[in-house]
This record gives structure tokens, C-alpha cells and sequence, in this order.
């Protein structure tokens, strides 16, 4: 299934806390997606998927029947784990949403974030029919004999893809996500959790590569609208070589409203 280009850049949007913990840690969060703020936006994409299979499988027996025989199982095995960057690093909407007040938005090239994390950057779907597309797109594969895509490997594609659907709602904020899939048994010993809307948050660090490499990301920093929007800059310019991140990366939001 031919994947949407990524754009050059994608962009977190963090609170200074949430800033620091990133640069520090050098990882960012892959959250479980039941715990984020449509918690039924993955279990709409998981039922789309499987009624999409049940079909296949009525219609040709032979080449869905293993896949079908192992969409439960994968379920219960594996679980999946997202985080959430923007394609515009100044958008109002993000800005209010979740780094009000002298927040800001990280951006990385988006290649080298892939390669540093070892997940997959996936465009979010905000419209069910183009979900449906996507979805007929790996089953015609599979149906045409895709070495990729047989057995448990059309069932890790169609996972994948269910995490993918969000509701149109949600479409302003431009979401690219990083897809970390997890077998339950590694979740149970080396989950995180962190405070969040419902509470606590289930959640894997991703590396963003070996100590002191950030430099490879090519990271950028702009500093949210607030009262204090040059204050925080100058206090990043103190902080960002600390941590191997040039300072001159850091602009200030023009506050710009979504075109």
C-alpha cells in the first residue's frame, strides 16, 4: 500500500515541562491511545478493520482464512502505542490545545525521527472513506498474493491501520502519528505511566537515538503565544546547548490562525 509522503518536518507540541523531559530523556512518550482524547476513535478503526475481513473472507475463503483465523489472537497479543506530532509548527488550534501559555512546538525531520525511534510515521485519517480505501488497498494486495501481506502480516497492516481513523472533528490539528506496536507480555513489565486526563496514562519511551546525537534530528524549537514569549526564548537559549540542541533553532508564533 503505497503510504502518504511524509512532510519534511513534524511537530510536538509540549509544555516547557514536557520540553525538558524530552531533551533530557532524549525519548518521547508512545501513549496507549484508549487513555488519549477520543478514547473510542481505535476501537471504530479495530471494528471497521475486522468487518472488512469477515468480508474478504466470504468472498474468498482460501486466501483470508489464516489471517481471519489469526485477527482474535493478534488482538490479545499485541497492543499499540502512539505519539502525536503536527505537520505545521504554528497552528492556533495546537496552541490552545496543548501547550497554552508560552508552550511550544519541537519539530524534527521526519525521516530520521522514523529511523531514531524504529516506528512507523503514519498520516492520521480524518475520513472513513478514505480509511475504507486504505483498507481495500491491503486486502487487494493480499488478494494479488503480496509476500508482504499473508497471515499475521495482513493482520499487523490492518492493526496498524485502525489506529489511524480519527474523527473529523479533530482534522485542524493536522496529526501524523508515530505507531509503536507492543506485545502484551513486554507491556506488563516495562510499562510507564504518566498523569493524564483519566488518570494514569500507559505509555513506552522512544529513543531518539544514542546520547548527544539530537543533532541528527535536526531539531527546532518555536516558543507559543503568551506574556512571556521572549523571556522563555532567552531562558532556551541558556538551556538548549545543555542538552545538544543549537539555540539560534528557537522562533517565537506569530499566533497565526489556521488558513
Amino acid at each position: 500500500m503505497p503510504e502518504a509522503s511524509f512532510p519534511e518536518r513534524v511537530y510536538h507540541y509540549t509544555t516547557a515541562a514536557g520540553l525538558m523531559g524530552i531533551l533530557k530523556s532524549g525519548t518521547v512518550w508512545a501513549s496507549h491511545p484508549g487513555f488519549m482524547n477520543d478514547t473510542r476513535e481505535s476501537m471504530r478503526g479495530l471494528a471497521l478493520a475486522k468487518e472488512r475481513l469477515d468480508e474478504a473472507l466470504a468472498e474468498d475463503y482460501g486466501k483470508f482464512a489464516h489471517a481471519h483465523g489469526k485477527w482474535g489472537h493478534w488482538l490479545r497479543q499485541d497492543q499499540m502505542f502512539v505519539a502525536c506530532f503536527c505537520a505545521a509548527p504554528d497552528l492556533l488550534a495546537m496552541w490552545r490545545g496543548y501547550a497554552p501559555d508560552n508552550g511550544v512546538s519541537l519539530g524534527f525531520s521526519s525521516a530520521p525521527l522514523q529511523a531514531a525511534t524504529g516506528a512507523q510515521l503514519r498520516k492520521v485519517l480524518y475520513d472513513e472513506s478514505q480509511f475504507q480505501d486504505s483498507v481495500t488497498e491491503v486486502l487487494d494486495a493480499a488478494k494479488a498474493d503480496s509476500p508482504e501481506l499473508k497471515g499475521e502480516r495482513l493482520c499487523a497492516r490492518l492493526f496498524e491501520l485502525a489506529f489511524l481513523l480519527k474523527d473529523p472533528a479533530w482534522a485542524e490539528e493536522q496529526e501524523w502519528r508515530l505507531l509503536s506496536p507492543q506485545r502484551r507480555a513486554r507491556a506488563a513489565s516495562e510499562l510507564q505511566f504518566r498523569q493524564g486526563r483519566f488518570g494514569l496514562v500507559p505509555y513506552f519511551p522512544l529513543s531518539l537515538g544514542e546520547t548527544g546525537s539530537l543533532r541528527d534530528l535536526d531539531p527546532s524549537l518555536m516558543v507559543g503565544p503568551g506574556a512571556f514569549q521572549e523571556q522563555f526564548s532567552e531562558s532556551l537559549s541558556w538551556f538548549l546547548p545543555s542538552v545538544g540542541v543549537p539555540a539560534a533553532s528557537v522562533a517565537l508564533s506569530v499566533g497565526l490562525r489556521p488558513s
